[in-house]
């Protein structure tokens, strides 16, 4: 798009936290490009300006939490569960010749959600999303700390 709305970062507490940073890197990376993909999408460059992505972070002794809030204009609740399965995808298919240096989409192929889901599952936290249609997506994101996953 040559543009992206920006992203405010709350630290609600300092909130460290030991975790495999891969996968919480993975989880963070889907949610706030697609996040960010919504936004520039609905808006277009100098309205996404004023819409930043608001992604809070906070913890205990025994979980991480993290929340991604956006205005990107939500899903139907009738497809927020399919956009956590395997294949499904609201981004537009690219045509044949319209990557630039050979370069591959970074949206489109409907994994991006379920895995960041069966990563956060996997060490025994959660991945949860809840649309307000017209308005914008909430992310909830729940990782247990190292030693803690059952």
């Amino acid at each position: 798009y040559g543009f992206a709305p920006s992203v405010e970062v709350v630290d609600a507490g300092q909130a460290q936290f030991p975790f495999i940073t891969q996968y919480s890197s993975y989880i963070a990376f889907e949610l706030l490009k697609n996040s960010m993909r919504a936004t520039a999408e609905r808006y277009g460059e100098e309205e996404c300006a004023r819409r930043p992505i608001r992604a809070e972070i906070c913890g205990d002794g025994e979980s991480a939490a993290i929340r991604i809030v956006d205005s990107g204009g939500g899903m139907p609740v009738e497809d927020v569960e399919k956009a956590l399965t395997y294949l499904y995808t609201t981004a537009a298919q690219p045509d044949a010749g319209e990557c630039e240096d050979d370069a591959a989409p970074i949206a489109g192929y409907g994994c991006g959600l379920p895995m960041s889901r069966s990563y956060a599952c996997f060490v025994g936290g959660s991945l949860e999303l809840c649309s307000a249609p017209g308005r914008g997506m909430t992310a909830h994101v729940r990782l247990r700390r190292l030693g803690h996953a059952d």
